[in-house]
């Protein structure tokens, strides 16, 4: 996000016309990788850790440190 975005609801409006769209798809759920030590951010959304086999383990490596992949499932409440 751009700083000029930042504390201006924009990244709440993109997670609620995100999470809108999946609605509308019947999507139940979504999947991302928190880069930059943004898991707390993307709890806030309803995301949760998630854990990974070994080969994506390794793969999920490759974004550098602090990451962390994290799924959403909208058929659970969340």
């Amino acid at each position: 996000m751009a700083p000029i975005a930042r504390q201006g609801g924009t990244g709440r409006a993109l997670v609620e016309a995100f999470r809108a769209r999946m609605a509308v798809l019947g999507l139940a759920r979504a999947a991302l990788v928190a880069v930059q030590d943004s898991v707390p951010y993307w709890e806030r959304y309803g995301f949760r850790m998630a854990a990974l086999a070994a080969p994506r383990q390794a793969a999920l490596a490759t974004y550098g440190r602090a990451v962390a992949y994290m799924e959403l499932d909208t058929a659970h409440g969340a």
